[in-house]
């Protein structure tokens, strides 16, 4: 046989050289060569007994030395196998216990990782670094002139016997051993050579793992071809090694021929010499492959099917199929030389004809021996034809598709759906650089496509706009009905495969949780059309009771005032306009919110309790027309329009010689029988609510006709029954809207109080048969501390809802042994988008009570994610981050201040600055506000989980946890303790008792102080800044 030369490229500049390859019997060649070297390690190899009985493993990237292994292994006759330190050490120890090696081969950068893949396991393998070790032996020790190596001849085995072995992917589970005999090595490498390619030199960037990296070494032995091998290059780099090397071919995944036709100065170079770009693995858009046959005028783009199992099984013959190649850029030529390709309906095993698609079957000499220490008879069909989990078809020129893997396959109701066709639209789009589409389950409609997309850099595109992209571009059932997901990058095995199962499973875009999605059961129309008409439908049915007063109104006389009362004003008042109410509750103070609504005005309301300044400002914001103020509210009222443009119209509930007062506006008037709402559009603003204020100057939320009645919509879907609830919130929050709203859609009557005294509460659950109560998880305390609970027959109360902060698990325990019958039913809520997720009773009362810290499942009609506040990546289950939260009842904006685009995401997600997480059960948890938490020294404190410690200790009433600057520590946590009426506890104690329940990064370090009241907003929210800067204070 003559010589072989082969060139290896090495891009390490210190590694670049020029090296003369031989077949092992060509013994003439007197410079250092690839035989030599490899020759002394087999001799010294077998001087520690290696025999055909071993595995040999190496762990590298291409150098000019991790050949040398492997054809030392070889010639010894034992079996060779590859790994990537990429795997992850979980698959690595896996594959590692599997083969059980006896000695590994490894570069000095990844001994840690072999280490570490080593431990727990049973294995003492030697180990072999490339590079420098002062712990194990070197590589280069091992090929120094031995005095044998003349004479040393390779090892007689059965050709039949394993020579090679590679890890299969891993997407669809653990990574497998495919092994493959020197008889089926041998025979892929015949097979390549039939084609009648002369490949002459050859750049590749796949490590020994791939098989195509070990078939491109054996290749240099077959026809004398050069072997050029390189890291990760720009597509700059790669053009330029093809001009230095008059490179004729060169194998690369589809992913990296963007680089080429991406990279600047194409014509910059010479690659005239380049012949052949081989592809395979996953498509390539009809316009990229005319991208790179404009590239590359003089080669041919070689499209070809094969699996580590077998080898190549589809190519184009560049010589005989020059005109077919060109006219089917997405087939994946004709089937290989020796090999037999049958395309089967997996349900009847009928074999079927052209252009009729199923599973793709074939025979080869070149099909695996099997796999390693399993058994593979279950992947031959009855006839020995591999199963390759592949679908597609041939046409009538027998030119072989692959349209998709057929575990990837999913079904949208009837309707087969192959991923692959949706990926190759996907992207055609200019700003998508990687596409995978699955399935995502909808009860009703089996499984939905939805896309995960990693963006070229520097594109920004919405997800709404890719959606509409692949509309334009694909039948019905292809568009993305689950959405479209951004990621940074997606989940891939070592050989550049993407996990399906990990997208999936992680959820890149299953991570996004759903809500059940159910019919709607209300008419979108605006407020008031649905107030005016629906209140008829209950007549005398008790729509609001006034604990305080005791006092009831039927829905008859709540639509008759105000309908008066909108008759009274509709001179006055045009839609649009704005009017603010500033009241305690009283049966009066719901009417101009609905008579607001019947005249398209816009809602708002305030509470005295803001303070001057905050009414000033959020007045000056909203300019109202009309003002709707309690007696005890109007000074407040009119020190707050002092210093302002503003000249509303105030109207007094009550008593007053300045104003109109509420009552003359509600007399009979003639014109209420003939009145009718005014007709406005849906989607304009209908309500308004201030926000806590906690972080700076409140801001005005506005929802539209639409959202408030689909916020109304998703509450009812929850499915438990609410004819009678309890609460004490005034119009300022978003709930007691709710309420009063929803009343109007199932006839349910809406109790509400001031009193917090446990007697009042209890004496109000029995009079009016109270079913659930709402309101602040305080509340609780309220039952588990009443003294005479047992003297009433709350017998009615079904459940306590709370939202706002958590407490004690503790407590939940106290309350749900007084009140066994009440479900506590925490939910999670935010005046933008109105209920995000809770507990259903009807399905979930089991989680509801091993999980009392959970906030409940996705709301109906409602999207979440948890977002990493570093890298933006959407996290999977278990992994705390920001949450985003998506719905149809999203807030229009805040008002004046333009553009809210900040408060979404590019998905239209709400960012709602919440810190949480979601378990394997999809259950949330919210753990703290993102501006909340701070840092000491590298940790991250997240204080709501220090004050549920704080509120364990029977001593407390409320704790608020904040960090206060240390100059050496960055910030340590710091306790602001209110104490129950009559107890008294020291600093020390509560220090002590904290430090023995969390870790030490959240001990009390910067101490404990001690207040009567803590800062609060209206909605009572802490203001921590305002206990931040009392702390500081003290400390001064």
């Amino acid at each position: 046989m003559p010589l072989r030369f082969v060139f290896q490229h090495d891009n390490d500049p210190k590694h670049t050289t020029r090296l003369v390859q031989e077949w092992f019997h060509n013994n003439d060649v007197e410079i250092l060569h690839v035989k030599q070297r490899s020759v002394r390690l087999a001799i010294a190899l077998r001087k520690k007994e290696i025999t055909s009985k071993d595995v040999i493993l190496c762990c590298s990237k291409n150098t000019i030395d991790n050949t040398i292994p492997i054809l030392a292994a070889l010639y010894l006759g034992a079996k060779v196998v590859n790994l990537d330190p990429t795997l992850g050490v979980r698959n690595s120890r896996h594959l590692v216990s599997l083969v059980c090696p006896t000695i590994i081969f490894v570069e000095d950068s990844s001994v840690g990782f072999i280490e570490s893949s080593l431990e727990q396991t049973n294995l003492t393998p030697t180990i072999i670094v490339f590079g420098d070790s002062d712990e194990y032996e070197q590589f280069s020790e091992l090929v120094r002139p031995q005095e044998d190596e003349e004479e040393f001849r390779p090892v007689k085995v059965d050709i039949h016997d394993t020579a090679v072995m590679f890890f299969s992917s891993g997407t669809t589970g653990l990574p497998k051993v495919i092994c493959h005999s020197h008889y089926s090595f041998l025979q892929m490498l015949t097979i390549g050579q039939e084609y009648g390619y002369n490949y002459g030199s050859t750049l590749h960037f796949t490590t020994f793992y791939w098989i195509s990296g070990m078939a491109i070494l054996a290749n240099t032995f077959m026809d004398g071809s050069a072997r050029v091998f390189c890291d990760d290059v720009d597509g700059e780099t790669i053009l330029k090694i093809i001009q230095d090397y008059k490179l004729s071919a060169i194998f690369m995944a589809p992913v990296y021929t963007y680089k080429l036709t991406r990279a600047e100065n194409l014509s910059k170079y010479d690659t005239s010499s380049l012949r052949y770009l081989l592809t395979g693995g996953t498509p390539i858009s009809p316009e990229q492959t005319k991208r790179l046959n404009n590239l590359f005028e003089n080669g041919e783009i070689i499209f070809g099917y094969g699996m580590t199992e077998v080898g190549r099984i589809s190519s184009f013959y560049p010589e005989t199929n020059k005109k077919l190649m060109k006219i089917k850029p997405s087939s994946c030529g004709q089937v290989a030389p020796e090999t037999s390709v049958k395309i089967v309906d997996p349900g009847t095993e009928e074999v079927l004809g052209p252009n009729r698609e199923g599973a793709i079957r074939v025979k080869s000499p070149s099909v695996m021996v099997g796999y390693y220490n399993l058994d593979s008879s279950q992947c031959f069909d009855s006839d020995g034809f591999l199963k390759t989990g592949d679908w597609g078809y041939y046409d009538e020129d027998k030119c072989l598709y692959v349209v998709g893997r057929l575990r990837e396959m999913f079904k949208y109701k009837s309707w087969h759906i192959v991923p692959s066709a949706i990926e190759g639209v996907i992207l055609e789009h200019p700003a998508v650089k990687e596409a995978v589409v699955i399935g995502i389950p909808r009860e009703d409609d089996g499984e939905v496509p939805a896309a995960c997309v990693v963006l070229k850099d520097g594109c920004v595109v919405t997800n709404e706009e890719i959606e509409r992209f692949v509309v334009e571009r694909v039948p019905d059932r292809e568009k993305l009905r689950g959405g479209v997901a951004f990621a940074t990058e997606l989940p891939k095995t070592p050989t550049g495969k993407v996990i399906r199962e990990e997208v999936q499973k992680c959820q890149i875009m299953a991570h996004i949780l759903h809500g059940r999605k159910l019919n709607s059961i209300i008419e979108m129309t605006t407020l008031g059309e649905f107030i005016f008409n629906q209140a008829d439908k209950f007549g005398s049915n008790i729509c609001q009771v006034d604990a305080n007063l005791r006092k009831t109104e039927s829905y008859s006389s709540v639509k008759q005032r105000s309908v008066r009362l909108a008759v009274s004003l509709q001179k006055k008042l045009s839609a649009g306009d704005v009017t603010v109410s500033c009241s305690k509750n009283t049966l009066d103070n719901a009417i101009p919110v609905l008579a607001s609504f019947y005249l398209g005005a816009v809602v708002s309301n305030l509470d005295a309790s803001l303070g001057v300044k905050n009414s000033r400002y959020l007045m000056s914001l909203v300019s109202p027309k009309i003002i709707f103020v309690d007696e005890p509210s109007v000074a407040m009222i009119e020190e707050a329009l002092q210093g302002t443009d503003l000249e509303p119209e105030i109207v007094v509930f009550g008593r007053s010689d300045k104003y109109r007062k509420f009552s003359d506006l509600v007399q009979p008037s003639p014109e209420e029988a003939s009145f009718r709402p005014v007709t406005v559009d849906v989607h304009d603003t209908a309500v308004m609510f201030f926000s806590s204020g906690t972080s700076g100057f409140p801001k005005a939320v506005c929802h539209s006709h639409y959202t408030t009645l689909q916020i109304v919509e998703i509450g009812k879907k929850i499915e438990f029954e609410e004819p009678c609830t309890l609460n004490f919130s005034k119009f300022y929050w978003i709930s007691a809207m709710i309420l009063l709203i929803r009343g109007f859609v199932d006839g349910s009557t809406r109790v509400f109080s001031e009193s917090l005294d446990a007697d009042a509460i209890l004496r109000t659950i029995q009079d009016y048969k109270v079913s659930s109560v709402f309101g602040a998880p305080s509340l609780t305390y309220v039952f588990t501390h009443a003294e005479n609970l047992q003297q009433y027959d709350i017998s009615s109360f079904r459940y306590m809802l709370i939202t706002g902060t958590g407490f004690s698990a503790e407590q939940y325990k106290r309350f749900s042994d007084l009140l066994p019958n009440v479900d506590i039913i925490f939910a999670y809520a935010m005046t933008e988008i109105g209920q995000i997720s809770l507990f259903n009773p009807k399905y979930h009362k089991e989680l509801m009570k091993s999980k009392p810290k959970s906030c409940g499942k996705v709301a109906p009609e409602t999207s979440l994610k948890i977002v990493s506040t570093d890298t933006r990546e959407i996290l999977g289950p278990n992994q705390k981050g920001e949450i985003h939260v998506k719905s149809p009842g999203l807030m229009v904006g805040y008002y004046n201040l333009g553009s809210t685009s900040q408060c979404l995401d590019n998905d239209g997600f709400l960012k709602t600055g919440d810190m949480g997480y979601y378990d394997d059960d999809n259950c949330l948890y919210v753990v703290g506000r993102l501006k909340e938490m701070f840092k000491y020294k590298s940790w991250h404190i997240v204080p709501s989980f220090m004050e549920d410690v704080i509120l364990e200790h029977p001593a407390v009433k409320e704790a608020v946890v904040v960090g206060v600057p240390q100059e050496d520590e960055g910030e340590v946590p710091t306790a602001c303790v209110v104490l129950k009426d009559g107890y008294v506890a020291s600093s020390q104690e509560i220090e002590m008792f904290v430090a023995e329940r969390v870790s030490e990064r959240e001990k009390l370090r910067g101490g404990v102080t001690f207040t009567t009241e803590l800062p609060k907003t209206p909605t009572g929210k802490v203001i921590r800044r305002e206990v931040q800067k009392n702390l500081l204070r003290c400390l001064e």
